[in-house]
């Protein structure tokens, strides 16, 4: 999602932060092509061409927007469900759209399985499953994705808040889905407040 969100929307999103995505395009064409992708040889040079296709008839931004992006790219090594030429394809794509190398960080040695990766709750660091949010170590310490996102985009990041602003807000999520959807019938909405915007960037900083 955030690789389709960040192509789509490049004129406005500063940065996104991928964990094991397929490059952009990978499920156009529905399951068919979205699970082959997700576990073959798909080609970063093809979703660049699908980008310029849907940018040359207006229904996404620009693609030369992208080049401005920073990227963070995780696939853990025991993920079972996206393979590894998957991500290096997707490192292709970014790189076929002139991101920068130093705005391009590949994080692939991490012995995750297919999840995102928390320091404060999850699974075994190699589970692929349950909530998808593992726990695991890097140099003796538990790996803060988040955080290595969010610093990757913005720089040096302020101390951790102690306490939380908001709290998450349940709402229906059915009248928003298609009639085969997997998603839950409730989503969560958090809102934070404008300082925390502004930090953000605001409306003209987005990241996915």
């Amino acid at each position: 999602m955030a690789v389709q969100y960040s192509v789509a929307f490049s004129a406005s999103t500063i940065g996104a932060g991928i964990g094991a995505g397929g490059p952009y395009g990978c499920g156009v064409a529905g399951l068919s092509v979205a699970y082959p992708c997700m576990q073959g040889h798909p080609s970063g040079a093809a979703a660049y061409n699908v980008a310029l296709w849907f940018a040359m008839w207006g229904t996404i931004d620009p693609v030369d927007h992208i080049a401005r992006q920073k990227i963070y790219l995780f696939r853990g090594m025991q993920d079972t469900f996206v393979g590894r030429p998957t991500m290096d394809a997707l490192r292709a794509f970014y790189v076929d759209v002139h991101v920068p190398a130093s705005s391009i960080l590949y994080v692939d040695q991490v012995p995750a399985g297919h999840a995102f990766i928390s320091d404060d709750l999850g699974g075994d660091c190699g589970s692929s499953g349950g909530h998808f949010i593992n726990r695991c170590e890097v140099d003796n310490a538990l790996y803060d994705q988040p955080r290595a996102i969010l610093e990757h985009i913005y720089g040096p990041l302020r101390a951790k808040a102690t306490t939380l602003t908001a709290s998450p807000i349940p709402f229906d999520q059915r009248p928003f889905l298609p009639t085969l959807s997997g998603m839950a019938s409730t989503g969560y909405a958090y809102v934070i407040g404008p300082s925390c915007i502004t930090r953000m960037g605001g409306p003209s900083g987005r990241f996915a």
